[in-house]
């Protein structure tokens, strides 16, 4: 993209996303699903969005810091219950 760098719109696909606060405990059951080797390897990955809503406001405003993302996109049916981290993010 060369110049045209800072216009684009970064995103990643979210392929594990939940609410709980146990984030080690849900990512260490669905870890074998991804080939992950422990909850801890999956929770590392940018693919997983696991926790409560303000430590997933934290994560994703490192990951717009690290990686310049300006959005995610989370499986269809979990969009609805990301709704609080939303309007955590937006401020409404």
């Amino acid at each position: 993209a060369g110049d045209r760098f800072d216009d684009l719109e970064l995103n990643a696909w979210v392929a594990a996303a939940r609410f709980t606060d146990d984030p080690v405990g849900f990512a260490d059951e669905v870890a074998p699903l991804f080939g992950a080797g422990s909850g801890e390897e999956l929770l590392s990955s940018p693919m997983t969005l696991v926790g409560n809503v303000d430590s997933l406001t934290q994560e994703l405003n490192r990951r717009r810091d690290r990686w310049g993302y300006s959005y995610v996109v989370v499986p269809g049916d979990e969009a609805r219950v990301f709704a609080p981290l939303v309007a955590a993010l937006t401020g409404t």
